[in-house]
């Protein structure tokens, strides 16, 4: 059982070393969730500033 345990911990390690290459290689960086709530609220600002503006504009 202890062996297939370490044979398991070592294809997770291997996997991720292929995934931290890969995301090095392509210059990709995962988001933490504050990091992706504090982006979709800049997007949700930036989209309700569109509208307002939409509705400024018609209405002169």
């Amino acid at each position: 059982f202890k062996e297939r345990m370490d044979e398991l911990e070592q294809q997770m390690v291997k996997h991720g070393q292929e995934l931290s290459a890969y995301k090095d290689k392509h210059n990709i960086r995962l988001l933490s969730n504050k990091e992706a709530m504090e982006l979709q609220k800049k997007q949700a600002l930036a989209q309700i500033s569109k509208l307002d503006l939409g509705t400024k504009e018609t209405k002169t």
